[in-house]
């Protein structure tokens, strides 16, 4: 890999992962409930899916799925289905109406973590990332492996930054939200591009 190359990808990884996805959706969504040190949990637990998925492409699990129409249909309906849940689940949630919230019923850990990255592994943005894109910047002429290792390390470095910036905005946009009216319409406009995104997944042809 060169270094013009790793510089496209880096500018590639950078305006891809500022366009808002399940992912940012996520994690400004909770750090508008919970705070931003609180959110740190739900940062990791996406950002380790993101090298979860990134990982199983450098090693060929993207040929694979490419490969197998039956196991990334399985996949890519399991994906779909789980971002519509979770958008059907912030329409009927009814925390938000309630005036005593203050961020409140908070996740332990380990469940911040599980639910992050169920998120992040269902990402359909990611998932296409990772199957399609990300092998393309990789010279089958050289060592495969390190040239994996530094793509995803720039990816991790690049998403990282910009889950920063989307849970600092989302805890200053806490301090604002103090009535229910105002949590409830966040709320359910997260929950509707969690069902938009699981839409865009069903919808995605691989062809």
């Amino acid at each position: 890999m060169t270094l013009q190359g790793w510089l496209l990808y880096l500018n590639a990884v950078f305006l891809l992962s500022a366009i808002p996805g399940p992912n940012m959706t996520h994690i400004m969504t909770f750090s508008i409930r919970h705070g931003l040190r609180k959110c740190i949990h739900s940062m990791a637990g996406c950002l380790l899916a993101l090298v979860v998925l990134l990982s199983a492409s450098a090693a060929g699990l993207s040929a694979v799925l490419m490969a197998s129409p039956t196991l990334f249909s399985i996949l890519k309906y399991a994906g779909a289905f789980y971002l519509i849940q979770l958008g059907l689940r912030a329409w009927l949630d009814r925390t938000a109406d309630r005036q005593d919230v203050d961020g409140q019923a908070v996740l332990s850990v380990r469940a911040s973590l599980a639910a992050s990255f169920l998120v992040g592994i269902s990402n359909p943005k990611a998932i296409i990332f990772a199957a399609s894109f990300l092998p393309q910047f990789v010279n089958p002429s050289a060592p495969q492996p390190a040239q994996y290792a530094i793509l995803i390390a720039t990816s991790a470095a690049t998403e990282t930054l910009w889950f920063l910036i989307y849970a600092t905005g989302g805890a200053r946009l806490s301090a604002v939200l103090t009535r229910p009216a105002w949590r409830r319409r966040v709320q359910r406009a997260s929950g509707s591009l969690f069902i938009l995104f699981g839409g865009i997944l069903l919808l995605h042809d691989r062809r």
